[in-house]
């Protein structure tokens, strides 16, 4: 993730991730065969921090309406938020048109996170086809928040949290 924030993505060969680690780079041959799943292997870390960090606050939440909040609460959370997870993960994002690995495991995230929502706003009383509606919009916003993150690493993440929470509670009707 560093050799790709400083370096970009096109630029972060294997020989430059192994010399930035410190490492041969037949060290990092033999775990990865090549480039690609190296990449996978990236975007895999980056999911597995945001899973973990959701798991978290999920568990210290009460109410499903504060577990549907703790999972968007996640997404922005000044650790998931650091330069070198938000600007690789825009980097890695751009490359799936390309590599039907990362698309494969971005879809996979993102029907779980869809399907985490969906399920605490029903058990908290919205009904499917709006806690459908809400999830889906919720994840265009917090993609769209990573962009403008991964763009300007000044943006506040408390105003991203703050958005994210500020646009559930609107869009839940006010039976929740």
């Amino acid at each position: 993730m560093q050799c790709i924030t400083s370096l970009g993505i096109h630029k972060s060969s294997m020989q430059k991730i192994a010399d930035r680690a410190e490492i041969n780079s037949s060290l990092i041959v033999h775990y990865f065969k090549d480039r690609p799943q190296l990449l996978e292997a990236v975007y895999t870390h980056i999911y597995q921090l945001m899973d973990a960090e959701i798991r978290w606050r999920v568990k210290a939440a009460g109410s499903p309406m504060a577990k549907a909040i703790a999972i968007c609460d996640a997404q922005v959370c000044d650790d998931i938020l650091r330069r070198e997870v938000v600007v690789t993960w825009v980097a890695l994002f751009a490359l799936i048109p390309e590599l039907p690995s990362l698309a494969r495991l971005d879809y996979i995230y993102a029907k779980r996170l869809r399907s985490n929502l969906v399920h605490h706003l029903q058990t908290g009383g919205v009904e499917r086809s709006n806690a459908l509606q809400v999830a889906d919009e919720i994840s265009l916003l917090i993609d769209g928040l990573w962009l403008r993150k991964a763009a300007d690493a000044n943006l506040d993440g408390d105003q991203l949290r703050k958005t994210v929470s500020d646009y559930l509670i609107q869009n839940l009707p006010s039976s929740a």
